[in-house]
């Protein structure tokens, strides 16, 4: 697949809610133990793709659905979920997606747990974000998404989106040294389901 630049200007605080099909293939590659937090709920998308006897929750810093908190991921100190899935915000530069990855690895290495951020499939390969990735201990999996997303809030062209985006995970009940997993999402069987 070709990837070119969006010709669509962002949105307000970078609101792009997530369909159900990316959440549910990552709960086909990955388990989280003791439920998930999304600090970047929106409308709750990615938490409603769950299981129903998941435990789950979620903030923003402006929640667009009830039963979501509202609150900067920031201002959060300690952590009391074990495993964090979000599609976070960029910001200019990708900076504020690296925040988030920051500190959701700050929050969930007391516990042991996850964090699996939903990026643009390429958000790995900046030298500046090298500690994050490639030096980071905790750093397990990247699943690229082999179908483009079409955000539930977002109006696109009939021919589509044009980004390609990955779930990239980090574990720190990883063992150090071993290999990343490279993975493909939705696998063959997921595909047909969700088609």
């Amino acid at each position: 697949m070709t990837q070119t630049a969006s010709k669509y200007d962002r949105l307000d605080l970078e609101k792009y809610f997530t369909p159900a099909w990316p959440t549910e293939a990552l709960l086909s590659a990955e388990s989280f133990v003791g439920g998930i937090f999304d600090p970047a709920a929106g409308d709750g998308g990615i938490l409603n793709a769950l299981p129903a006897s998941m435990k789950r929750h979620g903030s923003d810093i402006s929640p667009d659905a009830d039963g979501i908190t509202a609150i900067d991921f920031f201002d959060i100190k300690a952590g009391s979920w074990p495993n964090i899935v979000t599609n976070p915000p960029y910001g200019p530069g990708g900076r504020l997606a690296v925040r988030f990855i920051e500190h959701a690895l700050e929050l969930t290495k007391p516990m042991g747990g996850k964090v699996a951020m939903l990026l643009r499939v390429d958000f790995d390969s900046a030298k500046t974000r090298r500690h994050i990735f490639a030096d980071h201990l905790a750093y397990a999996a990247k699943y690229v998404l082999t179908r483009r997303i079409r955000w539930t809030n977002f109006e696109q062209k009939e021919a589509g989106p044009t980004v390609n985006h990955a779930w990239l995970v980090w574990d720190w009940r990883k063992r150090a040294g071993s290999p990343v997993t490279l993975g493909y999402l939705p696998t063959p069987e997921l595909e047909q389901s969700v088609a």
